[in-house]
């Protein structure tokens, strides 16, 4: 093998490694941010303003349930990326 090959496959497993960490770390991004939404949500959903809102219209703050659906969305995303190579191999 000559060094220039050598060097060639170092660099395409240092950019795998690179990838699959990058990947993970974003994971762990959404993970947490989507249940920062949920628990913002929760407490929005909570909130004497709201309960008041779904006294009166039958319904609760569709604001509050946006942040909890999205919040629940992204944080199974997160959670399928950061489990995805632990199970799926």
């Amino acid at each position: 093998m000559k060094q220039g090959s050598n060097f060639a496959i170092l660099q395409a497993t240092l950019n795998l490694l690179m990838d699959s960490f990058m990947q993970k770390m974003i994971s762990a991004a959404l993970l947490v941010g989507g249940l920062i939404l949920l628990y913002f949500g929760y407490q929005e959903m909570q909130s004497f303003s709201n309960e008041v809102n779904e006294f009166v219209t039958g319904s609760p703050d569709d604001r509050s349930m946006w942040m909890i659906g999205g919040g629940a969305a992204i944080a199974i995303a997160g959670l399928v990326g950061l489990v995805r190579g632990k199970i799926f191999k």
